[in-house]
């Protein structure tokens, strides 16, 4: 090396190149170099055993990748049919019930009520919902029928009460009321057959003072025609006496 830079150092760099390259050719066909051919011929070879390796293994990659990727779109699709059936479809049932719930039905009968998630709680509201709409509708119910008891009585009263004004004392309430209303029928039908029989009792007051005024008049007549009989009696004594 040293000759190599002296020559480049005066100005023979062009011999200093050319004196490179004959060594380097001199080299390539030694026997020293000729191992190391074999060397690199191996690790071409191996290099190209490594480069088919790895695209044996690219495509084993892309295989795997587009099966994973089959494989994970079917679990998705899984798990979305998994989610609508433990999820979309009991929440959807509850909302078509509530719906229902809405439009006055209460017959209906809410699923998940025994459940220990959200679910469960969402369905045991509902249950409530629906309880408190039959209590509200018994109550409305019950409100109606009493209102429709309470007018059947009126009526009944004041259409018996019309016929006592009208002079039937037989006015007596015969239809069926409400145990609620029963005495209201108990009195009213008391109070009938009370005045029933005070006027009964006047009726027979009356009668005998019209058979006592009668008796009294046939006596005062009787009277007037024996006192005229005796006037005339009277009246011929006179004469005869004059």
């Amino acid at each position: 090396g040293d000759p190599l830079i002296a020559r480049v150092k005066a100005g023979q760099r062009a011999e200093a190149e050319d004196e490179v390259r004959r060594a380097g050719k001199a080299v390539l066909v030694s026997a020293a170099v000729l191992p190391l051919r074999d060397v690199r011929d191996a690790a071409v070879k191996q290099t190209e055993d490594n480069s088919a390796l790895q695209d044996s293994a690219i495509s084993s990659a892309r295989t795997t990748l587009i099966i994973g990727a089959m494989a994970l779109i079917g679990i998705a699709v899984a798990l979305a049919m998994l989610l609508s059936r433990a999820i979309a479809r009991p929440v959807g049932a509850i909302t078509q019930i509530m719906g229902d719930l809405a439009t006055g039905r209460t017959d209906l009968a809410v699923p998940d009520v025994d459940r220990r998630d959200e679910l469960g709680d969402m369905a045991r509201a509902v249950l409530v919902f629906r309880d408190a709409a039959i209590a509200k509708q018994a109550a409305e119910s019950e409100a109606a029928r009493a209102e429709a008891a309470q007018r059947m009585v009126v009526e009944t009263v004041s259409a018996h009460l019309s016929e006592l004004a009208n002079g039937n004392l037989t006015a007596t309430i015969e239809t069926d009321f409400p145990a609620s209303y029963g005495v209201v029928k108990t009195n009213f039908n008391n109070a009938i057959t009370g005045l029933r029989t005070l006027i009964s009792s006047v009726a027979e007051a009356t009668a005998t003072i019209r058979i006592g005024s009668d008796e009294i008049a046939q006596a005062s007549e009787d009277l007037a025609r024996r006192t005229e009989a005796n006037a005339a009696s009277l009246e011929e004594t006179s004469a005869a006496v004059t």
